[in-house]
């Protein structure tokens, strides 16, 4: 009788801070521990770069089918606060213009709105669409003749702003913890801003990027994340961007 009560609870059975899990906005706060890497690079342990930042993040979730839900994710800010320790202590080159590589959100950030495909039981699933924006950017030191110990910034580099698909799917592991998973592929179609210094080339093309993400909700409102971001270099230049970052945060309604 226990097992099959258990498994008679459906996911707007979750109650969040003690009240209904949908149908509110909420906003999240939290630190991460933040790992970018460049494997293509010639000299990649330069542009292993890992240290703190935070991140802010809003959502609205409805649970009914046909019910479309929506999440915001932005980095820059805590990338730009927390990293500092990082830049003047450890890795200049961030500061200085060295050999290193920058990734992160735009102004805009990370949005998704997606769309409930099944009814509501232990788990949910949804697809729609992201819009979301980069600064991206890769600086090397390449060996030349006529200039030794050259820096240049190549393609893929500047303020990309991306489109495409994004699935959504949550489950419920009992009353107190709730996990979810999302995928997003994004296209990026427009280029506002190119880096000054980087060697431009307007006929290189346009990147593509992957977005994994996991979460672990808990009912009392302190959750647990993973974001997985990568470039998805289209030409021949040496561009393989990572960013990991694993998160710690508390979410509230407002």
């Amino acid at each position: 009788m226990l097992c099959s009560a258990a498994f008679t609870q459906t996911i707007d059975d979750f109650e969040y801070l003690g009240e209904y899990y949908s149908d509110e906005l909420y906003l999240g706060i939290a630190f991460s521990n933040s790992h970018v890497t460049n494997s293509d690079a010639p000299r990649p342990e330069v542009h292993n770069i890992a240290g703190l930042s935070g991140e802010l993040n809003m959502r609205y979730i409805r649970l009914e089918a046909g019910e479309m839900s929506w999440r915001w994710q932005h980095k820059l800010l805590g990338d730009m606060t927390l990293f500092t320790y990082k830049v003047f202590t450890e890795n200049s080159n961030l500061v200085n213009r060295g050999e290193s590589t920058a990734f992160s959100c735009g102004l805009l950030g990370w949005w998704n709105w997606t769309w409930n495909i099944t009814l509501p039981n232990r788990y949910i699933l949804s697809a729609g669409f992201n819009l979301n924006d980069y600064f991206f950017g890769s600086s090397y030191i390449v060996d030349s003749l006529a200039n030794p110990n050259e820096l240049k910034s190549l393609e893929p580099q500047g303020y990309y702003f991306t489109a495409g698909p994004t699935i959504v799917g949550q489950f419920m592991i009992n009353k107190n913890f709730v996990v979810e998973g999302s995928a997003s592929y994004s296209i990026s179609y427009w280029r506002a801003v190119s880096l000054t210094y980087a060697q431009e080339d307007n006929s290189y093309p346009k990147p593509h990027w992957g977005q994994l993400n996991a979460e672990f909700i808990s009912r009392w409102g302190v959750y647990a994340a993973l974001n997985y971001n990568w470039v998805i270099n289209r030409g021949d230049l040496p561009n393989n961007a990572k960013r990991l970052d694993l998160l710690l945060g508390f979410r509230f309604r407002i």
